[in-house]
């Protein structure tokens, strides 16, 4: 099989078109789509190389894999566009501007850049590249989900023993299920290319694209009478409970809003001292073993009325929540008093596909996701000292999550949807807070880890969605995907006081393992190095 050669430099970019020409077009982004986060979640992959492997080859493999990825999937070779309103859509260009970049980077010669040994020794400990040092892991300047930006963002990295890839998807044309579909096919379309050239066979038959079924974005597009103004839009939105709106005319109320949307961690008299450092969000990584797992699971059924299953999501959940109030609010030891007489609001994405009428399909590639919210009065999270009332107090914390399922409201659901659709400027509406704690599941894209990209590749050996071109949140944990052996690990994202407490809690070191909390990787390798060269 005949194969273009890239000219790679230790820094470069190849542009990759379709492997056939699309059809040019602008595709609406969705109401709800309009709503998401402007950020690129980005999963990253990590592979072990054996010496004699030519890199430059293998680029050229993900490169054909990725022409074939974007012309099956076809907003992938898009770039974002605007409306007065701000409002998001995808545009196609005729080719050959339709495309997309794959960055490359040659970083196994640094000896103060770590070795993939060194990586996967420490947990791969990739946070957020601004304050990781692994900045050189990902497209600089990195793009922020603004016009003009491109709908994906992917970067190869060649590091001394392994290949890192940083793939990054905008969430303005998707969730969890986009991500999915584009990891599993990448690989598919690259395994397809590396089998192909070494049997020495032709390439199968070009991809068909996607149906417009798992596509079309028309159904969360509601059409309905605009309100008449923007006092009738205040009026409307007063009808939904969980959603706050954004307005321009009230600049000062809207950041007062944002400002006071999730609390701050409490700090003692000799914390406060500290309290710029003690404040700034940072980011860590804690592992739950398929046995703790399924030990908490099952102490908290055995606790919970006969008739309600709790899965073991619900309770890995509950048992976050739990730990992250005791970290957020407990000043040298106990819970302070006034946060027992508050309540705790818990938000997590839940996927409505199978909730609208009638259904989504369960493959639909657009966000199709609505914030589920759990409150509870603070003396629920008060902590208990002997196991069987810990297991009560869990059980009861997952019995809300799981009732929660229940409480979705579509008609508020829609409603929210066609009022969005009017608001002045997008995002028009903002959950209502305050909210302690965000849970994103993202167990689910297991097939991810699991992804076979051909020989010389095969799995990916660990699995990160650092926090790329944003700050990391002040409340936060993401499940990761499931590991093979059942493992699940959590990206959980606070203020450094809280994370701090996290790491020092008795029940989070019973039930998991630490893999890190951020710092700076590089700094530590080149003292490593420093020390070593003094031996």
């Amino acid at each position: 099989m005949a194969t273009q050669r890239h000219d790679l430099l230790s820094a470069s970019s190849v542009w990759i078109e379709p492997i056939v020409p699309l059809t040019p077009q602008v595709i609406k982004c969705s109401a709800i789509e309009n709503l998401c986060a402007h950020v690129y979640p980005s999963p990253t992959y990590f592979w072990r190389l054996q010496p004699e492997q030519d890199v430059r080859t293998l680029f050229e493999y993900f490169c054909h894999g990725l022409s074939r990825l974007i012309y099956q999937q076809p907003h992938l070779a898009g770039t974002l566009r605007q409306d007065e309103r701000g409002a998001f859509s995808v545009e196609i260009p005729p080719a050959p501007n339709a495309g997309t970049r794959l960055h490359f980077r040659d970083l196994s010669t640094d000896v103060l850049f770590p070795t993939f040994d060194q990586l996967e020794k420490d947990g791969f400990p990739f946070a957020d590249v601004q304050n990781d040092g692994l900045g050189k892991l990902a497209p600089n300047p990195f793009p922020a989900s603004e016009a003009g930006d491109p709908v994906i963002v992917q970067q190869l990295t060649h590091v001394s023993g392994g290949l890192i890839l940083v793939s990054s998807y905008t969430h303005l044309i998707g969730d969890l299920v986009q991500g999915i579909q584009l990891g599993v096919s990448w690989a598919k379309h690259t395994r397809d290319v590396i089998e192909a050239t070494i049997n020495g066979s032709p390439l199968p038959l070009v991809p068909e694209q996607i149906p417009r079924a798992l596509s079309d974005r028309t159904r969360l597009l509601p059409l309905t009478e605009a309100p008449t103004g923007l006092a009738e839009l205040r009026k409307k939105s007063e009808s939904l409970p969980d959603w706050t709106l954004m307005d321009p005319a009230d600049p000062e109320a809207t950041l007062e809003v944002m400002k006071n949307f999730m609390p701050q961690a409490l700090l003692s008299a000799s914390e406060q001292r500290r309290e710029l450092e003690l404040r700034e969000p940072t980011v860590g990584i804690w592992r739950f073993s398929l046995s703790d797992r399924t030990a908490l699971h099952h102490a908290a059924q055995r606790a919970a009325p006969s008739d309600v299953k709790l899965s073991s999501i619900d309770v890995l959940t509950a048992f976050l929540w739990k730990q992250f109030f005791w970290a957020k609010y407990s000043v040298d030891g106990p819970i302070d008093k006034d946060a027992v007489q508050h309540h705790s609001t818990l938000v997590y994405a839940g996927d409505v596909r199978s909730r609208l009428d009638p259904v989504l399909p369960r493959a639909y590639i657009g966000a199709a996701v609505d914030l589920f919210r759990v409150t509870l009065p603070g003396s629920s999270f008060v902590t208990k000292t002997s196991f069987e009332d810990q297991v009560k107090q869990l059980t009861t914390i997952a019995l809300a999550i799981r009732q929660s399922n229940s409480n979705w409201d579509r008609d508020q659901f829609m409603k929210m949807l066609e009022l969005s659709m009017h608001t002045p400027g997008v995002p028009g509406f903002m959950p209502r807070g305050p909210v302690d704690m965000f849970i994103t599941d993202h167990t689910r894209a297991a097939p991810l880890l699991s992804a076979d990209w051909g020989p010389g590749l095969g799995r990916s050996l660990g699995f990160r969605e650092p926090y790329l071109g944003r700050g990391c949140p002040a409340g936060e944990a993401t499940l990761l995907p499931f590991h093979e052996n059942g493992d699940v690990e959590v990206m959980i994202a606070g203020e450094s006081i809280v994370l701090s407490r996290l790491r020092a809690n008795k029940e989070m070191q019973q039930w998991s393992t630490c893999k890190f909390v951020r710092y700076d990787v590089v700094d530590e390798a080149r003292r490593a190095h420093a020390r070593g060269t003094k031996l």
